[in-house]
């Protein structure tokens, strides 16, 4: 990404913040003119031009299309605005599905001025959504964004991006569903050179371990589906090691007590979760956590999507709010338990 788009990018989402934070509850229209527009031209269509088309009509029915991106008088995408004050939800996901099946548009967005939701229709009979984006996440997740752009669009390498995206879904599938077999193939490997049991299940452990990696490393290129992966760089393993090595015992030993726990309750586990992460403090969040380069703290819903934790936000204050609830992120615990065997 070139610097001046990124300063666009930047300048952008600050902008549409002081709109909302003013204008807390716009409608529709000022949504349009204060938001919508600018966020059209970021992606490279000319809004007054034939190429942007409000209010289009669709061929079947008497519904209209807020917005139409348009290309040799073929509609490419299409865009539904709705109140920054509505939530989009079910409903108007499945308007905008059944928008793009009727006109067979490839591709579809809701957007809201706090949150974008994409959605493609490339394959016949499968339209889904490929990803959720608040606004502040928007720097970040600009490759996936991107594919709304009118460079992508009108040269293909948004299907072939969508189309790779699909590719990558399938392979984590058939990893998981032959996770064990895998296992078994790779023990089989040394079955010859391990005399013990022991040694064949700590292998055993450290096979799965290899097929969590390269299962993270394949989502970790892919934003389809539920989940958003952003494309950060990665801690290499000795880095983690040596900043764990700087930590206290305190930090090391709620550090691995955190990295322990798996599924969020409620009651004393999440009072408990909460002291964890309230303890470890800004050294681990600021370091672990995303830092705009870095990432090790991600955020779980009930519907199991993933954000990448903000920088300088209150840890104790995200976990008791039911809806924002973070943990270790995976790729990293068994690091964390791996060297904290040498702690204690």
């Amino acid at each position: 990404m070139s610097e001046k788009l990124t300063d666009k990018i930047v300048e952008f989402v600050e902008k549409t913040e002081e709109v909302l934070e003013k204008l807390p509850t716009l409608n529709e229209p000022n949504t349009r003119l204060k938001i919508v527009d600018p966020f059209i031209k970021l992606l490279g269509w000319d809004t007054l031009s034939a190429e942007v088309i409000a209010e289009y009509p669709l061929e079947y029915g008497k519904d209209q299309v807020d917005y139409a991106f348009v290309w040799e008088e073929e509609p490419l995408v299409f865009l539904e605005i709705k109140k920054t004050s509505i939530s989009i939800g079910k409903n108007e996901a499945n308007q905008l599905i059944r928008y793009l099946r009727l006109e067979n548009v490839p591709l579809g967005a809701l957007f809201n001025g706090r949150e974008l939701k994409i959605y493609t229709n490339y394959e016949k009979g499968k339209q889904y959504l490929i990803g959720e984006i608040k606004l502040e996440q928007f720097l970040e997740n600009w490759d996936l964004i991107e594919i709304l752009s009118k460079d992508l669009v009108i040269t293909g390498e948004s299907k072939k991006f969508v189309e790779r995206m699909e590719k990558i879904k399938k392979s984590i599938k058939n990893l998981e569903e032959h996770r064990e077999k895998l296992v078994d193939n790779i023990v089989n490997l040394f079955k010859d050179s391990m005399g013990e049991e022991i040694q064949r299940e700590m292998l055993k452990r450290e096979a799965g371990v290899l097929i969590n990696i390269i299962k993270t490393n394949l989502e970790g290129t892919s934003e389809a589906g539920t989940k958003i992966e952003i494309r950060t760089e990665e801690w290499k393993e000795n880095e983690l090691i040596e900043l764990l090595k700087t930590l206290t015992i305190k930090e090391k030993a709620l550090l691995r007590a955190a990295a322990e726990f798996h599924q969020p309750k409620k009651g004393d586990v999440m009072n408990r979760m909460n002291e964890l992460l309230q303890g470890v403090g800004e050294q681990i969040v600021d370091k672990i956590g995303f830092t705009g380069v870095k990432a090790g703290i991600t955020k779980k819903t009930g519907r199991e999507k993933e954000y990448i934790l903000p920088s300088g936000v209150d840890i104790a204050d995200y976990w008791t709010n039911e809806k924002k609830r973070y943990v270790i992120n995976p790729r990293y615990k068994d690091i964390i338990k791996k060297e904290s065997e040498k702690w204690f």
